[in-house]
């Protein structure tokens, strides 16, 4: 029971994609660079961009991804400009060349070890299948 509580239902937010986006250590930054080497974006729609993408089963908050921006821009790998200056109520965010680059280095590292974390998943995935079936091909024989 306890288990059904805290992962909810399919479909919905979960978790485990959560764990995986997160800031911290996460595909965040990646991704967010992957949607602005697609087009510039300013926060909003990045965040409507990772929910859409993942159908709804993780939702960016702004605690994430403006800090995020703010530490890219810092870092130089993206800048920004006010989609009005008069008004300053959008932030458009784009790469820099060195935010290419980073997305380039980004991409050599994590895309292999995120081929490896899906195979072990899907194998993971299957076991549990197999499990259940011999459990019940077993339940049967009885």
């Amino acid at each position: 029971m306890w288990f059904s509580a805290m992962w909810g239902a399919p479909g919905h937010f979960n978790p485990l994609v959560g764990a995986a986006m997160s800031k911290g250590n996460g595909l965040l930054p990646l991704y967010v660079l992957h949607l602005l080497a697609e087009a510039p974006r300013y926060g909003n729609d990045i965040m409507r961009q990772i929910e859409e993408r993942t159908q709804g089963r993780w939702a960016a908050n702004p605690g994430a991804i403006y800090p995020l921006l703010d530490s890219m821009e810092q870092s130089g790998l993206l800048k920004s400009i006010w989609e009005d200056e008069r008004k300053r109520t959008r932030r458009v965010y784009s790469l820099t060349l060195a935010g290419r680059e980073e997305l380039a280095r980004i991409k050599d590292v994590i895309r292999p070890l995120l081929g490896e974390a899906i195979e072990v998943l899907s194998e993971l995935y299957a076991e549990t299948g197999r499990l259940d079936a011999e459990a019940a091909t077993s339940q049967q024989a009885s």
